[in-house]
Parts: structure tokens; C-alpha cells; sequence
């Protein structure tokens, strides 16, 4: 990532994105990512009133700190883009996991914490949470609202918004197995409770049940099933694609949609 540095006086301003923008035209995260990379790097001063309170920040160009060497002026800067890259690293080792030959620098990491660091995974995650934000922006107007308020059970809704919620910021396969989990409710809540007993658990068989009882049409029960087949891809360790999420979240929107708002 290129560090750019303008100096003017005694001032040296090292910046990755030179400019914030101007709201309301500018996205919410082009501008939050700017404040970002500024903070990162140091440029900011604040005002404190007669209590002590800080409650002005100067953020930028006109905070930028005193002019340094030649040799130095990018180094700052970049020393801060490793902390929080070293930090990122270590976060999603936490995560995800670590190798076992490994886990004694985790745990010496973890031992030795300082304020600096925890700071830095705060900037880590921060910078995480603008491309989601990017991401929403991006996304979520390319979704209509069911109209199934009222109508679908409390479980049915939790499970869509969460599918909804979890291919919205990124996380595809959590998207299509909480789609699964919808379409097993949905269907539980809508077959015939007198036949409960006569049917398999098994999502296979729910969908199966659903078409018997005229709940799904041929072609709605075969989009049932893609449901099925990609959420068991993503349980059986095979890579979920954002157009494997994308088709399976609309497909379980539509479905839902269809068995509690006719």
C-alpha cells in the first residue's frame, strides 16, 4: 500500500487517501475510511474546554505532525501500516486457529498485550468494518422486503434475517446454512401438524412432504432442494461463492415468501 507525503512549512502529512470528500455526496465509508487512515497515522490534535473535556478534533492536513528527515518521513507511517497488518494477523489467528508448533508465540503475544496493541486491533477490525460497510452500501437496496410481518413464525424470521444479514456482510457459507435452518422451519411450520409424526426429520423428506401437500410446486420444490444441496456443500467443507449465497439466499426468500403470504 502506497504512503504519500506532502510537506508544507514545518509539517509533513503522510496519507494514503488524500481526500474525505464532501458529504452527503461522498459515501459514509469512503469519508469513515479517510478518518480512518488519519487517526492511524497520527494526524490529529484536539480541544479541551475549561473542564478538561475534549470536545473538538482537528483531524487531517492541518494536524499533520512536525516535519522529519527525508529517510524518516514514510517510515512513521509504514511502521504503523505493519502494527495493525501484525495485528490483523494475530486476530485471525484467534479466529480461525493456529499451528500447534505455533501457539506458544500466540500465547506470549497474548501475554505480553499493551495498550498499543490492543489499539492496533481495534484499527484492524475498524478497517474490516468500513469494507462491510462498503459492502452494504453496495448491496442491500438489491433486496426487496418480504411481506410476511405477522404471518411467518418469530424463528422463521430470525433465521432469513440472519441469512439475510450474513450474505449481506460477506460471511457466504454461514449465509446458506442459515437459509437451510429457514427452510426446515418454514416447512415445519406450514405442513399439517396431524402429520407430523408420519414424516421423516430429514430436510430431504420435509420438502418432499411439502410438495404431497400442494404447499410447493414442482419447480418451488426443486429450488427447495438447491437450498438443501448447497447448505450440505458448505457443512461437508466444500467453498461456498457469493453467487452460491446470492441464489440460495433469494431462492429461501422466495419460498418464504410464498408459503406465508398466500
Amino acid at each position: 500500500m502506497r504512503v504519500y507525503v506532502e510537506r508544507e512549512g514545518d509539517q509533513s502529512w503522510p496519507y494514503i487517501q488524500r481526500s474525505a470528500g464532501e458529504l452527503p455526496e461522498t459515501p459514509l465509508h469512503s469519508a469513515l475510511k479517510w478518518v480512518l487512515e488519519q487517526l492511524n497515522f497520527g494526524n490529529i490534535e484536539t480541544q479541551r474546554d475549561s473542564l478538561g473535556d475534549v470536545v473538538s478534533v482537528t483531524i487531517g492536513k492541518a494536524a499533520a505532525p512536525e516535519l522529519v528527515p527525508d529517510d524518516k518521513v514514510v517510515e512513521g507511517p509504514k511502521s504503523r501500516l505493519r502494527a495493525v497488518h501484525l495485528a490483523g494477523l494475530l486476530a485471525q489467528c484467534r479466529e480461525g486457529g493456529i499451528r500447534p508448533k505455533h501457539a506458544s508465540l500466540s500465547k506470549m503475544f497474548t501475554q505480553q498485550l499493551t495498550d498499543w496493541s490492543r489499539r492496533n486491533t481495534e484499527f484492524y477490525y475498524a478497517f474490516e468494518l468500513i469494507k462491510v460497510l462498503a459492502r452494504l452500501n453496495k448491496k442491500t437496496f438489491n433486496l426487496e422486503a418480504p411481506p410476511i410481518g405477522g404471518l411467518a413464525p418469530a424463528s422463521v424470521v430470525a433465521y432469513l434475517r440472519e441469512s439475510t444479514k450474513c450474505w449481506l456482510y460477506g460471511f457466504h457459507g454461514a449465509s446458506v446454512a442459515l437459509s437451510r435452518a429457514c427452510l426446515e422451519d418454514a416447512l415445519k411450520a406450514r405442513l399439517p401438524e396431524g402429520n407430523r409424526v408420519a414424516y421423516s426429520p430429514q430436510l430431504e423428506s420435509l420438502i418432499d412432504e411439502a410438495r404431497q401437500f400442494g404447499l410447493l410446486d414442482d419447480c418451488m420444490a426443486e429450488v427447495a432442494h438447491m437450498v438443501r444441496k448447497t447448505a450440505n456443500k458448505f457443512l461437508h467443507g466444500q467453498n461456498i461463492t457469493e453467487m452460491d449465497s446470492r441464489k440460495t439466499l433469494d431462492a429461501i426468500r422466495g419460498i418464504v415468501e410464498h408459503l406465508f403470504s398466500s
